[in-house]
């Protein structure tokens, strides 16, 4: 508030003149030590009226006229800025009651200002509330200081809201306290700003602990409790199950659940068992669905979460016991590839937090784990190489491209004599000099053009001087550019091998030796009974003898040039066809007089040897063929051809075919019911030794053919 000094003049001019008032107003203001000038503050105008009271009569009822209303227009104007502030602003006449609010204040209890003033708070605000706020102002006036506090306070739209209360004591002179001025802040969005900060800042300080706790993670811990344990500690009051996944079977194992607290045993009761170590099939649906790493709002029962694979009714019991509200479901993912999955389990009303940094950590753990299962794969895979490496007959070295030893296998000591210490960071050597120059010579050429060897067999020398027998193999061993480091050697002990190739190698000479004489006194023994009938034969004069006995031993001929065929033979288990059909035609030449008959040869035998079982059987039907050919196929005939063919086709059937382009067969001729002894015994060999098929053909001269299988010896 400010005053013209004009009108102040004028205000007292009427009882004293104006002249005189001037005089006066100025006097007082040098009173007032004021400076003189135009307009005045409240204040100012306060000193002056100070000043003018003294004077008594109609001046000092002027003068306390304006202070009355000075002080009125002082009061309205801190009225209007106290309900023009959203502070809270009362006062307390005692621990109980209140004095004047302002409209921040009413405005929060819902209430008139009118209706503020004057009342006790027991009847404005709950009891218990009252209580609290009462507690606060007893404090104030009893310690006669200024107090904080932060209290929740319902409003009068019933929400309860937090205020931080300051109390402000106003002592009289005697040092008493004559009311406590209040203010109040409303602070419950700040309040609730800086809690989801601190918890930001706490679940960020935690990602950070676990990822590093998560490197440092020893493979003997238990690596599902702590995922558990850490995601508790993200989800507040829940229920947190971690289940890890086989990938083959797809099946879900429950490993941890944290979180059970007083429902534990009552969860054992309903379920028949408890939950860790429950395992069930999960649905290429629902892993698909969980693969992603987010986080889903799992809306179903908890009979639908655990795939029902628990009886219905008991997880409606657990969901009711337990009070459950919304269900999440997240994997843990890397690329799609699932190594497990959480379920978070939210009291009712209960709203999970910070989403973004429960991912995070999701995907934190899903490395940890994939870390896990490579590392358990990794492990499984050295104690598979190790018990194979430990257990094998042979011993693996690596030799580092400094060509020292840098790993032996433990049971080095057993083949060369030598120790791991004394091989290691070595270049042992345990080839027998007779054999060195050659190991050298593969050796260098691994070194220089990294291309390995197998298989290198040499005579070696243990520690102690003994001689062994061993074959080595060796590779290089190249990095990820593909630069050589050095080779891996594996030996083995073949020294019990080499003695026992060593006589088998003299048992079969033994049985060669013996097997050449077993053919050689065959051979013989058929020679004389060929001479025997070539004796018959001259001491008589029967043609039909003649024939027969000519006959039978042309036969022992044809078996006597298998036997030493077989006895001039590399391999005796075995007959070369062609050139036992050469040299039977060159018999049958000499055997049967055709002079006159010039005959045509043509043999198309493939160069593939047939075993003894096959070849006698085969070579007694091309004799008798033969001989049936050269005896009557060209009778009043000055020439002739006779044909024999040998194959043998990929299924290993073998087709003999011996054809001539005689006289041909009589008319009606049947292989079948023929009285000829020579054609009888073509059958018999080819149907019953054989186990083949005979065919007879007589359109142009006569064709037989046999077809057998190679298998049937």
């Amino acid at each position: 508030m400010t005053i013209k000094k004009s009108d102040l003049i004028d205000s007292y001019a009427q009882s004293i003149g104006v002249e005189a008032a001037k005089e006066l107003i100025s006097k007082k203001i040098n009173a007032a030590a004021l400076a003189d000038k135009e307009r005045y503050t409240g204040e100012e105008i306060v000193r002056i009226c100070g000043e003018l009271v003294n004077e008594g009569g109609l001046i000092r009822i002027v003068a306390q006229t304006y202070l009355v209303q000075l002080e009125r227009k002082r009061s309205e104007e801190q009225t209007l800025l106290l309900d023009n502030i959203e502070t809270q602003i009362w006062y307390l006449t005692d621990i109980e009651t209140y004095g004047a609010v302002n409209k921040a204040r009413a405005d929060f209890l819902g209430l008139e200002k009118s209706n503020l003033e004057g009342r006790n708070i027991y009847d404005i605000q709950g009891r218990e509330e009252a209580e609290v706020c009462i507690a606060g102002n007893r404090e104030v006036f009893e310690n006669k200081k200024q107090v904080h506090t932060e209290d929740w306070v319902k409003n009068g739209r019933g929400k309860t809201r937090l205020l931080a209360i300051t109390r402000t004591p106003k002592l009289d002179e005697k040092g008493e306290v004559e009311y406590v001025i209040c203010a109040a802040e409303g602070i419950t969005e700040r309040k609730k700003a800086e809690e989801e900060e601190k918890q930001h800042r706490k679940r960020m300080d935690l990602l950070s602990k676990t990822a590093m706790r998560f490197v440092e993670f020893s493979p003997d811990e238990d690596i599902y409790r702590f995922i558990g344990e850490q995601l508790k500690e993200l989800t507040g009051d829940s229920i947190v199950a971690i289940n890890s996944i086989d990938k083959d079977s797809s099946i879900l194992v429950t490993r941890a659940v944290l979180g059970l607290g007083k429902f534990s045993e009552s969860i054992i009761k309903l379920l028949g068992k408890h939950p860790e170590g429950m395992s069930y099939n999960g649905s290429t649906e629902d892993l698909y669905y969980l693969s992603d790493g987010r986080l889903h709002d799992y809306g179903k029962s908890l009979y639908d979460v655990f795939l029902k694979t628990i009886p219905k009714p008991a997880c409606d019991a657990v969901e009711k016991n337990c009070k459950v509200g919304k269900k999440y479901t997240i994997g843990f993912t890397k690329e799609r590839e699932l190594f497990g999955t959480a379920v978070i389990f939210l009291p009712k009303g209960a709203e999970l937090g910070d989403k973004m940094i429960i991912e995070a950590f999701i995907k934190q753990a899903a490395i940890a784990l994939q870390r896990k299962s490579a590392e358990e794969a990794l492990r499984e895979a050295e104690e598979q190489f190790r018990t194979i490496v430990e257990t094998a007959p042979s011993f693996l070295m690596i030799i580092d491209a400094e060509r020292n030893n840098t790993y032996v296998s433990p049971n080095c000591e057993e083949l060369t004599g030598y120790t791991e210490e004394e091989l290691l960071g070595s270049g042992r050597w345990w080839v027998h000099e007779d054999d060195t120059p050659k190991a050298k010579e593969l050796f260098e050429r691994t070194f220089q053009d990294g291309v390995g060897s197998r298989d290198f067999e040499y005579k070696a020398v243990k520690k102690n001087g003994g001689l062994w027998y061993a074959s080595s193999s060796w590779e290089p061993l190249k990095d990820g550019e593909g630069k050589f480091r050095g080779i891996v050697f594996q030996t083995i002990d073949v020294t019990e091998r080499k003695k026992a190739e060593d006589q088998i190698k003299a048992s079969l000479k033994e049985k060669e030796v013996l097997l050449r004489e077993i053919h050689h006194r065959v051979r013989n023994n058929l020679q004389i009974m060929s001479s025997l009938l070539t004796m018959q034969v001259r001491a008589t004069n029967n043609k039909d003898t003649i024939d027969q006995l000519t006959e039978s031993r042309n036969r022992i001929n044809a078996m006597t040039l298998i036997h030493n065929q077989l006895y001039e033979s590399k391999d005796m288990s075995e007959i070369n066809m062609k050139d036992f059909v050469e040299k039977l035609l060159r018999l049958m030449f000499q055997n049967y007089q055709v002079q006159e008959t010039k005959i045509n040869t043509i043999v198309h035998v493939a160069d593939c040897p047939l075993p003894i079982s096959l070849a006698v059987p085969t070579g007694l039907i091309v004799n008798e063929l033969l001989t049936n050919a050269f005896k009557y196929a060209f009778v009043n005939r000055k020439s002739g051809k006779i044909e024999v063919v040998l194959r043998t086709s990929e299924k290993g059937v073998v087709s003999l075919t011996v054809s001539d382009d005689g006289v041909g067969l009589p008319e009606g001729f049947d292989i079948n019911t023929t009285k000829t002894l020579g054609l009888r015994v073509v059958k018999i060999l080819a149907e019953s030794q054989l186990q083949g098929n005979l065919d007879v053909v007589s359109d142009i001269g006569a064709a037989f053919t046999v077809e057998f299988e190679m298998e049937k010896e």
